[in-house]
């Protein structure tokens, strides 16, 4: 309920209040909104309010904007969807209809809102300018009955368009549907599909091509290098930097930096703690050789013979890791260049003595290429190979302004398997025995890692591709690579005939030139392993790159709601990447029309808000300035959010070093100003509605069933923020001298 509330009162939980206290304290900022609005300021409107009166004047709203002939725009972007729908240029038969979902509405949103705001906009500010307005503040009307009236007429104009749009695009897309399926059916015939398309093709004819399902996606993906062994909670990486490992601490300032300092000054903490030791990285793997060795020294190859004629021996020292620290988004925060690394912790304080002498990372010291210790045993019990990563302390201060961080680890050795284990990485505030530093954690205060589901955050990902998807890549022989979807507390998945439907859509890049391995299909194993009774049922499936395949596994498969789907590319010579919504488990079915009808009640929802904010502006501006305000209140917040971290405290520090201003005056000022700037800037978006919440096309463009959730966050914002402009409204007018 307290999420519902950040939604409803975005200004409730802005200062880090708990759940409960941000609950009360939305309640009250609405509460007092209403109580002086409208029962102090307005008692007396409030005890004439006639509905009746309301609905009068929503009338003359309604049939001024028909005079005007707004609703002829509508014949218009019929016009438009249905050219460019037979322009387009689809994939498929459905990525046509999808496309068509997509333009149709889209033009629906676009006449919605342009129409609503300008006639909102222009409305109140004509009939004060013209005097129409004298004939009705003369009459025995309410300011309230006014606002309210005009709201209630605007809405009902822009539901007529809603209502002609949605009549014009259910049509429409059963008329295209039908034509898409007899193409498909003639290709059918033809036998002019590959496999991948001929099962495509025969999903859809089940189907159909205007769909609406409930799915169930991943709560989270990994990329392992082989398949996980259920006996055993080590996983394994690949070597050559195929995948990588992440593991999560959150930021506790207090505890990474000291408490604050009495001077209150974020420097003064900032230089405490690991500001002024540093922090220290430890990493425990185990690794098997699975090749023939491409990292050693050539003069750490071979050992001579103990006795004459004895074969020569080699000695094979630990493989390579390179380590980086991203940010709470992913981001790369700290390279290798800026970190202190070695494979002991005696090697270690001599390569930050010599840093600190020099003031640089030695050669060979960074963490870009660490080798493993050999095997070791520690005080604390630890057992494996191991490596140290020092963060300087000008360095670990990029960490306070920073929720959480990631410890990032890559094998960097082909011919090997990395063994990691449940926690395989510990961070350590290191302390001081006279000057040498202390990384024991019998000395050392160790920073506890970030939870997920009672288990230290640990992820494994695969490379990155261009368009951010996480690949698994194989040669001339396919890898044993698997990318594994965790689903944990599922609804149940559908039931169809004794089988569980399940899509994929995958991202297929041939490494080769090869024409004749170009024309091979890509052949992946699917398997689901239900978590509660170990069983487990494989089926292969031909794909195409994104593109939809479908596959269903027998239904007493998956008996609870925690279970794993692995994926592995059989075809060599294949990059195999995924997103973690790329595999979707379809729980049910429902109608297409219902889709739409929720689609369109989103956009309607929108519009209602529009007309709220455009009628509240017109009361105080005048109309062409009130439709530039309307337009910034609806993008304020999202202008905002796509900024994303970038207005984050820190931001004026970080310009002055990259202006490199040599003044300290200028650079406080600028620095605090810059700060000062986007502080009000981010509380400004606060008060400001989250219109992403009106999402009407992604779902149901993809044949997703739009989800009542979606429906009820969405009225959420049109009530947090409709209810308040509608007071405000009525109080500006209340005040405002229209009439003689």
């Amino acid at each position: 309920m307290a999420a519902q509330l950040h939604i409803l009162f975005p200004l409730a939980d802005a200062g880090g209040f708990g759940d409960w206290f941000a609950l009360y304290w939305g309640w009250c900022v609405w509460g007092l909104i209403v109580l002086v609005g409208l029962f102090i300021l307005g008692f007396k409107d409030v005890i004439r309010f006639s509905l009746r009166r309301a609905w009068a004047i929503s009338g003359v709203c309604f049939a001024e904007s028909i005079r005007k002939r707004v609703l002829l725009l509508t014949p218009l972007a019929i016009i438009g969807v249905i050219a460019i729908a037979q322009l387009q240029h689809a994939t498929d038969e459905q990525d046509a209809v999808r496309q068509t979902i997509k333009y149709a509405l889209f033009s629906t949103g676009l006449v919605v809102m342009l129409s609503s705001i300008i006639l909102a906009c222009t409305n109140l500010p004509k009939e004060i300018e013209s005097r129409v307005i004298y004939t009705i503040v003369t009459k025995p009307t309410t300011r309230l009955e006014l606002i309210l009236g005009k709201i209630i007429g605007f809405s009902r104009v822009s539901l007529a368009i809603v209502a002609i749009m949605g009549l014009f695009t259910w049509g429409y897309l059963r008329i295209r549907e039908r034509e898409k399926r007899a193409e498909l059916s003639t290709r059918m015939q033809e036998g002019d599909l590959s496999p991948a398309e001929r099962a495509r093709a025969i999903a859809f004819e089940k189907t159909g091509l205007l769909t609406a399902r409930a799915v169930a996606t991943a709560d989270g993906m990994d990329i392992f290098g082989k398949p996980p062994d259920p006996s055993s909670d080590s996983r394994i990486i690949s070597d050559a930097a195929e995948q990588n490992v992440l593991a999560g601490f959150d930021v506790n300032i207090n505890t990474l930096f000291g408490p604050p300092t009495p001077s209150g000054k974020i420097d003064d903490q900032a230089s405490q703690g690991i500001g002024r030791l540093g922090m220290v990285i430890r990493i425990q793997l185990a690794y098997e050789r699975t090749g023939e060795p491409a990292d050693q020294p050539p003069s750490e190859m071979t050992m001579g013979p103990e006795l004459p004629g004895a074969p020569t021996t080699r000695h094979l020292v630990p493989p390579l890791i390179a380590v980086q620290i991203y940010d709470h988004n992913g981001q790369l925060l700290l390279g290798p260049a800026k970190l202190v690394a070695a494979s002991t912790i005696t090697a270690l304080q001599a390569n930050i003595g010599a840093f600190v002498a020099s003031l640089k990372v030695p050669p060979r010291a960074g963490a870009n290429q660490i080798r493993l210790s050999e095997p070791t045993r520690l005080r604390d019990g630890a057992e494996g190979q191991f490596a140290y990563v020092w963060i300087p302390p000008d360095q670990a201060k990029a960490l306070f302004y920073e929720p959480q961080f990631f410890v990032v680890f890559t094998g960097f050795s082909i011919h090997v398997d990395y063994k990691v284990g449940p926690q395989p990485v510990r961070a350590f505030i290191p302390t001081t025995n006279g000057d040498q530093l202390v990384f024991d954690p019998s000395g050392a205060t160790e920073i506890p890692p970030a939870m997920s589901h009672g288990k230290p955050m640990v992820l494994f990902r695969g490379g990155i591709g261009i368009h951010g998807e996480q690949e698994i890549k194989s040669g001339e022989i396919a890898s044993p690579a698997v990318a594994v979807f965790h689903y944990r507390s599922s609804p149940p998945p559908l039931n169809e005939s004794g089988r569980t439907p399940i899509e994929i859509i995958p991202t297929i890049d041939r490494t080769t030139s090869s024409d004749e391995a170009s024309e091979d299909a890509t052949t992946l194993d699917i398997t689901v392993v239900d978590n509660a009774t170990h069983q487990s049922s494989t089926q292969t499936v031909q794909v195409e790159s994104q593109q939809p395949s479908f596959v269903d596994f027998p239904a007493s498969t998956i008996t609870s709601p925690d279970y794993d789907i692995l994926i592995h590319c059989q075809t060599p010579e294949r990059t195999f990447g995924v997103y973690p919504d790329s595999v979707k488990v379809i729980t049910s079915r429902q109608s297409f029309e219902v889709n739409l009808i929720k689609s369109l009640s989103i956009i309607w929802m929108m519009s209602i808000l529009v007309v709220t904010l455009a009628v509240m502006c017109s009361t105080f501006v005048s109309w062409p300035i009130a439709i530039v305000l309307t337009i910034f209140l609806l993008l304020g917040h999202w202008g905002v959010s796509q900024l994303g971290d970038s207005t984050g405290p820190g931001l004026g520090r970080r310009l002055v070093n990259d202006f490199r201003f040599s003044d300290a005056a200028t650079s406080k000022v600028f620095s605090t100003g810059v700060d000062a700037l986007t502080h009000t800037l981010s509380s400004v978006a606060l008060v400001l509605p989250d219109t992403s919440q009106f999402v009407a096309i992604d779902d149901i463009e993809q044949g997703v069933s739009i989800s009542g959730q979606r429906l009820t966050e969405a009225l959420y914002v049109l009530a947090g923020f409709a209810i308040p402009a509608t007071i405000f409204a009525y109080l500006i007018l209340k005040r405002k001298e229209v009439a003689p």
